[in-house]
């Protein structure tokens, strides 16, 4: 699956219709499909521009393959971001100067390339467009993959019914979506809710063709005797379901779902929607938040036969408006009640046998502990081997991030787990530069879905293989799934990783500028800060890497220093992989990012102290190099250099003779001579007292 077919072959309705109404509905000129090759970019489809290949060095899509998780790309101004200032669109016509991308995750969790939008000028993008994005991403994948599920489909549906082969599973669950599910999107802000997407595969489950789709109203084919006024103006913000009867009797499910806040389907792959500010507005799109997908699932049947299911009243195509409209079912819509009627169907939430606060969430396969009653999820930031990270809205209506982390524990253990270990941990810090946790809670599952542990497939429980995990899982061996919500404070500018390589601790951003040792020294004195108080608590971090150190709003500027450049202040978070030394090392199989681990810890799993003095060491080399420690290597190739070839990073030229003097005590490869956080405190003291 990491081979893509489709390079240099003809253009295609299928996703020329999507990359035309991108275009028209985000309002910008340019819509690519772009595809990557060994040294090229190449554009199955392109609205707006003529333009059918690039190199790939310098490129948007690029960018996607060097995240560590899935994460769409949002660059407000090229002119002013170092990555991207020689693409030859920027440097040359058509003079891109915005660009959003939602990379294309094949089934088997290569990156084929990216769904692109561009502007010749600077603009913000909410999360909730982003989101958008990223779901029409996903049916970009669906078509490309179409020919390939089907041709698998037979081979390993037998593998889907057991417990055998997890890969298989995991590529199966998506293959499904790609090869069964017909999909439609209509827009509930305007009365009679117009379509104005379907795929191919929601036409030949009606009969009707695509073009004959397009401006019809929702409501003239799924026509209710008694309908709710709420419908027609779409009150409703969260996904739900639409039972409906055919004339043959069999009974046909609509899932609904917000195209800007929720994913396609459970099996679609988790995408990280960044969370900085530059560039994204605080409150989602309201024209596209009423956008809803409409995907069709047949009542008590495997998804696989939802094409047969439709009811036959739809097979004549949409009615002329003044014309008696076919009625697919009698649907009474009937807000008193709360379960489904035998004789008539009704518009329920999918969480319709949960509390109404719980309902809200019924979204990513999730659903709220009770402790956390009124929580609302928006867009996810992010996933790796600890958890996800979705923006949220609690009770009060303040912007929280909620950490979910999925572990397996033995039932009835009275044993706090690592995730619990965490929360309880992380509860209990309180530190300026520290990110805060408000409140946590652990939700017992009773089971879940194959689809949804198949969609999650970054997610690894230690100690917990995943083969077994499922088994277990399936065949109730004494493993209980367990969920963890965690709730903290929201960070809106992004991670330390993002500043690094968008320039903004240079003294220009262009990729030859200087470092601004102003603003390296004020960073690196925060998070030596929250690390002084970490160890003054016996807590080792043990993952201090640049995606683990978030930043925010600046606090009030009598706290800070005068000469302050930054927009941002950092502070530390993730404390997944933290420990509570009783003595002065411990022996580990868990480690952190192998771009800051220090030799003991790689060689005899050794944690201490000083781990996190190398780290550190290895933050202040990336902020001064503008770029992240072992760019461009992979990890076998960082460990054989590290290991083998006996190599170390060095200090970029320029650096003042004071501050590289600590980067390199902080890296050295005997632990016992690095600086402790309260030395590498002072030191950093006297440099910013000396620094103009």
């Amino acid at each position: 699956m990491g081979d893509c077919k489709l390079l240099d072959t003809p253009a295609e309705r299928r996703f020329d219709s999507i990359t035309s109404l991108l275009k028209d509905m985000l309002q910008v000129p340019i819509v690519v499909v772009s595809l990557i090759d060994e040294d090229r970019l190449w554009f199955k489809s392109v609205a707006g521009v003529k333009c059918r290949q690039a190199d790939r060095l310098h490129s948007f899509c690029d960018i996607s393959l060097r995240a560590r998780n899935p994460t769409a790309t949002v660059v407000p101004d090229t002119l002013l971001d170092p990555r991207f200032q020689h693409n030859q669109f920027v440097a040359g016509p058509p003079y891109v100067r915005f660009c959003a991308g939602c990379p294309l995750v094949s089934s088997d969790g290569h990156i084929l390339g990216t769904l692109g939008v561009m502007d010749i000028k600077p603009r913000k993008f909410s999360p909730g467009t982003l989101n958008l994005l990223c779901n029409f991403g996903e049916l970009v994948v669906r078509e490309m993959e179409r020919e390939q599920a089907l041709e698998r489909l037979y081979q390993e549906v037998e593998v889907t019914k057991s417990a055998v082969n997890m890969a298989a599973r995991q590529f199966t669950a998506r293959a499904l979506s790609c090869f069964a599910e017909a999909v439609m999107l209509c827009d509930t802000s305007i009365t009679g809710w117009p379509v104005v997407y379907t795929n191919d595969r929601w036409s030949e489950a009606t009969g009707v063709a695509v073009e004959q789709w397009l401006g019809t109203a929702f409501w003239s084919a799924f026509r209710a005797e008694k309908r709710a006024q709420a419908c027609d103006g779409a009150a409703v913000c969260a996904s739900f379901s639409l039972a409906v009867t055919g004339r043959d009797g069999r009974q046909l499910i609509l899932e609904l779902r917000p195209a800007a806040r929720d994913k396609l389907s459970a099996g679609a792959p988790a995408i990280g929607i960044p969370n900085l500010v530059e560039g994204l507005g605080p409150e989602e799109d309201q024209a596209l938040s009423k956008l809803y997908f409409a995907v069709l699932k047949p009542a008590g049947q495997p998804a696989v036969h939802a094409a047969a299911a439709l009811p036959r009243a739809m097979s004549a195509g949409p009615p002329e408006p003044d014309a008696p409209l076919p009625t697919a079912s009698s649907l009474e819509m009937d807000h008193g009640a709360r379960g489904m009627h035998s004789e008539t169907a009704s518009l329920w939430n999918c969480s319709s046998d949960r509390s109404s606060s719980d309902a809200s969430l019924g979204r990513f396969g999730l659903h709220c502990p009770d402790e956390l009653a009124g929580m609302q999820l928006g867009p996810q930031l992010g996933c790796g081997s600890c958890g996800r990270v979705f923006r949220g809205t609690n009770a009060s209506g303040q912007t929280v991030a909620v950490k979910i982390v999925d572990t397996w524990v033995p039932v009835g253990s009275t044993q706090p787990s690592q995730a619990e270990l965490e929360a309880l941990l992380s509860t209990d810090l309180r530190h300026p530069h520290i990110v805060l946790t408000t409140n946590f809670a652990i939700r017992l599952m009773e089971e879940a879905p194959l689809s949804e542990m198949s969609s999650e497939h970054s997610l690894r429980p230690e100690g917990w293989p995943e083969q077994e995990r499922h088994d277990s899982w399936r065949m109730g061996q004494g493993k209980q799934h367990q969920q963890l919500w965690m709730v903290q404070e929201y960070c809106d500018r992004g991670t330390l990783g993002d500043a690094v390589e968008r320039g903004w601790l240079r003294t220009r951003r262009t990729q030859d500028a200087p470092p601004h040792i102003l603003a390296v020294l004020l960073t690196a004195q925060e998070i030596a800060s929250a690390l002084a108080y970490l160890h003054s608590r016996n807590i080792l971090h043990g993952d201090l890497s640049p995606g683990n150190v978030l930043l925010c709003a600046p606090g009030p500027r009598p706290r800070r220093h005068p000469r302050d450049p930054r927009t941002f202040q950092a502070k530390v978070a993730d404390f997944g992989l933290s420990r509570v030394l009783e003595v002065g090392e411990v022996k580990t199989v868990t480690c952190g990012t192998v771009t800051h681990m220090p030799l003991e810890l790689i060689n005899d799993q050794l944690l201490t102290k000083a781990t996190d003095s190398f780290a550190f060491g290895v933050l202040v080399y990336e902020m001064l190099a503008g770029q992240r420690a072992w760019a461009g290597r992979n990890t076998t190739q960082i460990l054989y250099a590290r290991t083998i070839a006996k190599q170390k990073l060095e200090v970029p030229a320029g650096c003042p003779p004071g501050l590289r003097s600590l980067v390199e005590a902080c890296l050295s490869d005997d632990h016992t001579q690095r600086p402790s956080f309260g030395e590498i405190q002072d030191r950093l003291a006297l440099l910013l007292a000396t620094t103009d």
